[in-house]
């Protein structure tokens, strides 16, 4: 091999890694954006704001709010009695979900194109089963 040709394998192997790292980084989720996303979604709730709740919450959720509540998620969602009164905890964020630990339980959001939206919310761990929550939108 010519050391003309390890120099192309030289170049060609940064790029291979630059692009690699390229790849990484724009994987690496905003975990602190999603902890801010409950922090609002949970001060829109307190305050009686169902509207600004519900802009927060996955389709999928908003329509899980309206049937078990019986009318539409704006008015549903502050009606659920969900408890939140502990702010976030440290936030974990992989790919496009994101888990936010609250009080004794936890939130469960998906990556958006403006943003994280709230998925599930009032999560509480059900040992080995996975969580039961009070809005489920999976």
């Amino acid at each position: 091999m010519s050391s003309a040709s390890r120099k192309v394998g030289g170049v060609g192997g940064a790029a291979l890694a630059l692009i690699t790292l390229t790849s990484c980084a724009s994987l690496s989720p905003d975990a602190a954006a999603a902890s801010d996303v409950v922090s609002r979604f949970s001060a829109a709730v307190v305050a009686g704001d169902g509207e600004a709740a519900c802009d927060l919450l996955t389709e999928p959720a908003q329509r899980s709010v309206a049937v078990q509540s019986g009318t539409g998620c704006a008015s549903g969602i502050v009606s659920l009695g969900l408890d939140l009164d502990d702010p976030p905890g440290d936030p974990e964020a992989y790919g496009t979900s994101a888990f936010v630990p609250l009080g004794d339980g936890a939130a469960f959001l998906t990556a958006a194109e403006d943003g994280w939206l709230v998925r599930a919310i009032g999560c509480v761990p059900q040992g080995e089963a996975p969580f039961l929550c009070v809005v489920d939108g999976s």
